[in-house]
């Protein structure tokens, strides 16, 4: 019996042992240098904060965390609940669209710009709502694709 212990002890310290190694070789793996891992804001209301405070608050998060570059989330689609479940879109259209709403003049060419001349990444995102999630996200790349501080796209469907 004693002896199916010591078995049973050396079958667990070599299987500790092992996920320690393979866990420090994962996280080791992980930080290479030519990986980039963006650090940084989520963007929430319009108005809040010049370009020149998104891109400290980026830079300043990134700086305290070793191997990451600045970035953030900004979002150009939020939800409005009146009406209930409609995507307001914070730059101009001619287009109309059930659960969409469009503002009169463009909120973030200016930040994207400096976004992009400070090396700033950011994923675009909206709260859809009920609006047509397909239209949303080709309006939404087609209208600022040429930034290139543009990394993607993303959908935020925490609110149903």
């Amino acid at each position: 019996m004693i002896e199916n212990r010591h078995h049973l002890l050396i079958l667990v310290l070599v299987s500790l042992f092992i996920s320690i190694a393979m866990g420090t070789y994962y996280y080791v793996r992980q930080v290479k240098q030519s990986e980039k891992i963006y650090l940084g804001f989520r963007r929430m209301g319009w108005g809040t904060g010049s370009p020149e405070c998104w891109i400290d608050m980026a830079k300043q998060f990134a700086s305290r965390v070793p191997c990451t570059s600045p970035g953030g989330i900004w979002i150009v689609g939020p939800i409005e609940f009146l009406p209930l479940g409609t995507c307001v879109l914070s730059f101009p259209s001619n287009q109309t669209h059930p659960h969409m709403f469009f503002e009169p003049r463009d909120r973030n060419e200016d930040y994207l710009t400096a976004f992009d001349y400070n090396g700033i990444k950011v994923w675009l995102q909206v709260e859809p709502g009920f609006a047509d999630i397909n239209w949303l996200i080709d309006s939404v790349l087609e209208r600022y694709r040429h930034y290139p501080c543009i990394l993607g796209f993303g959908i935020d469907l925490e609110w149903r």
